[in-house]
């Protein structure tokens, strides 16, 4: 947990969390508060009114909704990838090995040199024609959903950096938070 320490007008002075001092100067009245200090940014832009600390600068405002709007959309997109090590390139290697067997015709007799293939038949597809069409099908998916989620994410993005106040980046939040529902099951 991090505390801000403010002067007698409410202005942030520094932060410091257990026995370090982050930011600034420690002297004065504190709050306690769950924010990073990257996620503080620039201390002027913050102030401590009624024991709250609140956002008076767009700067500050600006940079955390960025960060919302990023965290967002990789929660949406994990409704439909596989948050792993090493999983984008294992997709990438399915992709490429289910193609270059479906460009095989006639089928091949013998599954040497698709490893990915025959060490997943019986568990998701029962043959190695339906699986690559599985994979390739899933790929397909993933590109439509991708498309749509990348185009909220920068659009997202470039409004909130264009805003001019609080409130307006609010509303750009919000209506993210609208445009994911589809994409989180809601």
């Amino acid at each position: 947990m991090m505390h801000v320490f403010y002067n007698q007008t409410g202005d942030v002075t520094g932060t410091f969390s257990g026995d370090i001092a982050l930011l600034g100067s420690t002297v004065g009245a504190s709050v306690e508060v769950t924010r990073t200090p990257e996620e503080l940014g620039e201390l002027s832009d913050w102030r401590v009114e009624n024991g709250e600390l609140v956002r008076v600068g767009v700067a500050a405002a600006i940079r955390l909704a960025v960060v919302e709007v990023n965290s967002r959309v990789g929660e949406a997109r994990l409704r439909y990838i596989t948050a792993i090590p090493g999983q984008d390139a294992l997709y990438q290697a399915k992709l490429e090995e289910a193609r270059a067997y479906l460009a095989i015709s006639p089928e091949p007799e013998t599954l040497a040199g698709f490893p990915l293939l025959s060490g997943e038949i019986g568990l998701t597809a029962p043959n190695a024609y339906y699986l690559a069409q599985l994979w390739l099908n899933m790929n397909a998916m993933w590109g439509f959903y991708a498309a749509q989620m990348e185009r909220l994410r920068l659009t997202a993005i470039a409004q909130v950096t264009a805003a001019t106040s609080v409130a307006e980046i609010d509303q750009h939040l919000n209506t993210l938070k609208t445009s994911l529902e589809p994409f989180n099951g809601n």
